[in-house]
């Protein structure tokens, strides 16, 4: 994910938020936190998924964008036993990023020291 943030360029590539007012309050935190944006990225994707870690919990099932990719079908089926729906039909068709921005050794290891959702999410750092 933070790896797209990279790729996308613009705010998110800057570590931001879009720049609306409900978003204000944590781009203002994140301008505030650090100058260096490739830290940025990462605090950004801590702030958003430490918020959703916190959810895991409660009634909600994760659904890794991957699994999306190695066990669509059997995704599917958790996701409709989860719901109470039964089986769902395939959505549209979800294809992988076809070039992978690469992430620099620092940017590894400010993810490590920096991520603690990220294992709460089942990622191994």
């Amino acid at each position: 994910v933070i790896a797209s943030f990279k790729k996308k360029g613009g705010r998110i590539g800057l570590g931001l938020e879009y720049d609306t007012a409900f978003n204000r309050r944590i781009n203002e935190e994140l301008l505030t936190a650090t100058n260096d944006i490739a830290l940025r990225r990462i605090l950004f994707y801590e702030k958003v998924y430490s918020h959703v870690a916190r959810h895991l919990d409660e009634n909600v099932m994760l659904v890794r964008y991957e699994r999306c990719f190695s066990d669509p079908d059997r995704l599917l089926r958790e996701i409709g036993m989860f719901l109470g729906a039964g089986a769902l039909s395939k959505p549209a068709k979800i294809r992988p990023a076809e070039d992978k921005p690469a992430l620099s050794t620092r940017e590894l290891r400010l993810i490590k020291e920096n991520c603690k959702s990220a294992t709460l999410l089942g990622y191994s750092l």
